[in-house]
């Protein structure tokens, strides 16, 4: 099981480094932390006995790249590892799941305000004035601050003429005030987005992954297993062909083989 500790300082410690992949090159995440582990240790374990012919056969820089590769691909999966945590534990996880409910909150009081208070030129007012339409989250949140406290200005007449319970505007309260408290600390963060950097981390590990895994190929072609050995990312990866000499060419030249879908693309 992966180092929660040793993954957190790994995160912290590169996320510099993360920063600098160029965007237009990050992938999707499409399998979880627990799998990228796995697959990590099965290709370590193929490589090491079959190291040596890199070392005797390939220039002394592929050779240090190559090692360089092995030694921190465990890293590199520790680093993604930490990078879900965080993603999962972030503010944007529980600003996602706010949004629709403070919105359905939003519908769902100001249909009935208006049926209420419809001979009510007063509150009318504020609803059709000052609460909406809303734009944006943040007139949401705001929108059911003030239907809130409206329904508990009127408070009898709302639980007596409608379905809504003093516990519902309770909770559509609550809700709206950590909805907006959440928006605020995303305009004022200076963190960097925990979505992005779980990105780069798991581009990070691809990238090594799959270097390691085309050389494990062209080395290991003439074996029936090869590609158990060194398996594929996904099932969208090709388990047919052994990795070519261009292949290996590109990985020299520190190409980077695409395997994963771009973010950018769906």
């Amino acid at each position: 099981m992966a180092d929660i500790v040793l993954a957190n300082q790994l995160f912290n410690k590169t996320q510099d480094d993360l920063l600098k992949i160029d965007p237009s090159t990050l992938l999707r995440p499409r399998i979880s932390h627990e799998r990228a582990e796995e697959l990590t240790n099965i290709l370590l374990r193929s490589l090491a006995p079959r190291f040596q012919y890199i070392e005797a056969n390939f220039k002394t820089e592929v050779i240090k790249m190559y090692k360089h590769l092995q030694e921190n691909l465990s890293n590199d999966s520790l680093v993604f590892y930490a990078s879900t945590i965080a993603l999962e534990d972030s503010d944007a996880n529980e600003l996602a799941k706010l949004v629709p409910v403070v919105a359905k909150h939003d519908k769902y009081l100001i249909t009935w305000f208006r049926a209420v208070f419809q001979n009510d030129e007063d509150v009318l007012k504020i609803i059709d004035g000052d609460i909406s339409p809303g734009h944006s989250h943040l007139d949401s949140s705001e929108d059911v601050l003030k239907l809130c406290q409206i329904g508990q200005t009127h408070k009898a007449i709302i639980t007596k003429s409608t379905p809504i319970t003093e516990a519902e505007l309770e909770q559509a309260e609550a809700d709206a005030t950590r909805l907006f408290q959440l928006l605020g600390k995303k305009k004022d963060s200076k963190n960097h987005n925990p979505k992005d950097l779980w990105y780069r981390a798991y581009t990070k590990w691809v990238t090594s992954y799959e270097k390691l895994r085309a050389v494990g190929l062209f080395i290991s072609s003439h074996e029936p297993d090869a590609h158990k050995l060194f398996p594929a990312i996904s099932v969208g990866t090709s388990n047919k062909k052994p990795a070519s000499a261009e292949t290996i060419n590109n990985i020299e030249n520190l190409e980077t083989p695409s395997t994963t879908e771009n973010p950018q693309n769906g």
